[in-house]
């Protein structure tokens, strides 16, 4: 996977990003990258933890929003903070 995510092809790049298998290591790497984030937030194979912090971030905070494996109640606790 280390080796996919550095890879010259963009295509590439992008399909090993969004691997729902990429070790959480190789994830926050990537989304420490300037540019290279958006794929990995939206992977729905993030631990809960790591999009919880993401949803901090004023540059993940919306892709963290809208993956689909954020915890229902931190969902819930959004939706309070709304309204």
């Amino acid at each position: 996977m280390e080796r996919l995510i550095d890879d010259p092809d963009e295509n590439v790049r992008q399909r090993a990003e969004s691997d729902p298998h990429i070790p959480t290591r190789t994830a926050e790497r990537l989304i420490s990258k300037t540019g290279r984030h958006h794929d990995v937030v939206a992977n729905p194979g993030l631990p809960p933890r790591l999009l919880t912090m993401l949803l901090r971030d004023e540059r993940t905070a919306l892709n963290a929003a809208q993956n689909p494996a954020l915890p229902v109640d931190v969902m819930r606790e959004m939706v309070r903070r709304l309204v």
